[in-house]
């Protein structure tokens, strides 16, 4: 009889699993300890193999504690390793592709790879795209670009389109596998994605504009101490509103409302124009009074107005001039951009509107761009070479052709 050597070893180690014999390290999860053995630990595990030479008290007391791994992932992934059965599926994929990548389980880490790419869809698209560039996966996002490239429209609507770095989204220009309706779509995506924020950096920016508000606010405020003038509650509220922090006053209906404007837009870092205009701010030249509900006189409001200790636009267009100078962040990415693209295939109409684009009107080699793009339109029945700008992609049923005479 043939026996299968490496089936037989398996089941002699799932017999030690089983039994619970000669157990010699205890891993502690989630408060839960596990008994297992080096041997096996070390064998497939790049982590355990480099814990267990390092000479680490962990490895003299005979046990480690793991995070970030839940202990049902952990006991799936030793069940694998003692068994030898692919138990592997839609629903544990993830967990287990990157508990496998924190231990280093190479070949276990190939298999979660094949079953996240056998299982992509739309309806998971973007889990699997995090995810892939958490773990750095280049062999998922590799299937990733050719997913995109296949349902392009429909992932452009995606939040996860707008995460896409500047190079990867280049390469999806460029690429002549990419398939859309029209090029109008195309341009219509590189604007979009010229103009969305990116989280992270928008969060740090909703941080500095916080703070700098709130000290400028206070130093006005000492200012007007030192010159004999008492903050009054509007101040302090306006200083609450910027800092986040709750008082009597901006329990009132008209300071909730402030707050929660306020909040909001520095939170999304947005302000197109201001939501609201405070009955208590003063627009022209003209003298200022408070509203009798504030209990000051013109002459207290005269140098408050002098010290601007009560322009609740302010913090408004610091969070205004924040956001104008976040997006020249990305705009600097809007000619390759528009270069990659097929743009003399756009339409006429399209271009028109994009030749108005505020992006456009302020960058000179941007109109040129599309300014080419329009001659394109007139000059393709003309003899002589088409321009890469008006080469027609693989999804098109259109093509282009030449006749030599």
């Amino acid at each position: 009889m043939n026996y299968n050597i490496a089936v037989e070893v398996m089941k002699a180690v799932k017999k030690l699993y089983l039994r619970h014999e000669l157990e010699d390290f205890v891993i502690e999860i989630e408060n839960t300890e596990i008994k297992c053995h080096r041997f096996i630990l070390a064998s497939c595990s790049g982590f355990f193999s480099g814990l267990f030479r390092s000479g680490m008290k962990e490895v003299k007391n005979g046990r480690v504690t793991l995070h970030d791994i839940s202990c049902e992932t952990f006991k799936l992934i030793l069940e694998i390793l003692y068994t030898g059965n692919d138990m592997i599926t839609e629903d544990n994929a993830i967990a287990i592709w990157h508990a496998s990548n924190q231990l280093q389980i190479d070949f276990m880490i190939e298999l979660c790879e094949k079953m996240v790419v056998r299982m992509s869809s739309l309806d998971n698209f973007e889990e699997v795209y995090r995810n892939a560039k958490l773990i750095n996966s280049k062999a998922v996002l590799g299937v990733i670009k050719t997913f995109i490239l296949e349902h392009f429209v429909q992932i452009r609507k995606m939040n996860t389109f707008f995460e896409l770095s500047y190079d990867e989204l280049l390469a999806l220009i460029i690429d002549h596998k990419l398939v859309v309706e029209s090029e109008d779509q195309v341009l219509e995506s590189i604007m979009e994605w010229i103009e969305y924020p990116d989280i992270e950096q928008l969060e740090d920016k909703h941080q500095t504009v916080k703070r700098k508000c709130t000290e400028d606010i206070r130093e006005r405020r000492q200012v007007a101490a030192k010159i004999g003038i008492e903050t009054n509650s509007f101040v302090n509220n306006e200083l609450n509103v910027v800092s986040g922090v709750n008082t009597e006053q901006s329990t009132s209906d008209m300071d909730a409302k402030r707050l929660d404007d306020v909040n909001k837009i520095v939170h999304q870092g947005v302000c197109p124009s201001p939501p609201f205009q405070s009955q208590d701010v003063v627009t022209d030249d003209s003298d200022m009074e408070l509203s009798p509900g504030r209990g000051h006189d013109n002459t207290v409001s005269k140098l408050t107005q002098v010290l601007d200790l009560t322009k609740t636009n302010y913090p408004l267009e610091r969070v205004k001039q924040t956001k104008r100078k976040f997006v020249g962040e990305r705009q600097p990415k809007l000619v390759p951009l528009l270069n990659a693209a097929r743009i003399g295939l756009a339409s006429a109409s399209f271009l028109e509107s994009l030749y108005n684009h505020h992006l456009v009107k302020e960058n000179y080699k941007a109109k040129d761009i599309i300014f080419k793009a329009v001659l394109h339109h007139f000059k393709k029945y003309k003899n002589g070479t088409w321009s890469n700008a008006g080469l027609h992609r693989d999804c098109s049923k259109f093509g282009n052709f030449g006749v030599i005479c």
